[in-house]
């Protein structure tokens, strides 16, 4: 019984990637869509960046002892209060 329910978990994992993948194994050049908001021109548009880049802008400047840099976010408030 086990092995059953494993053998058809595989199996149904296996369609379910297949139909994920689907675009991308037969279409030529196939790939992977670029979902992150540095790739999405409407986002950059209305001012929206990357987290992670706004994050290193933030730290860096706190390093550096400019606390502008960190004016934006919560952080700010807590080490200037």
């Amino acid at each position: 019984m086990f092995l059953q329910l494993i053998i058809l978990t595989s199996i149904l994992l296996a369609i379910i990637m297949l139909i994920m993948c689907v675009k991308i194994i037969f279409k030529k050049n196939g790939k992977f869509p670029n979902s992150s908001v540095e790739a999405n021109p409407a986002l950059r548009k209305m001012g929206i960046t990357c987290p992670k880049a706004e994050e290193i802008r933030c730290f860096k400047g706190l390093k550096d002892g400019d606390m502008s840099a960190c004016a934006g976010c919560s952080l700010f408030d807590k080490l200037a209060g």
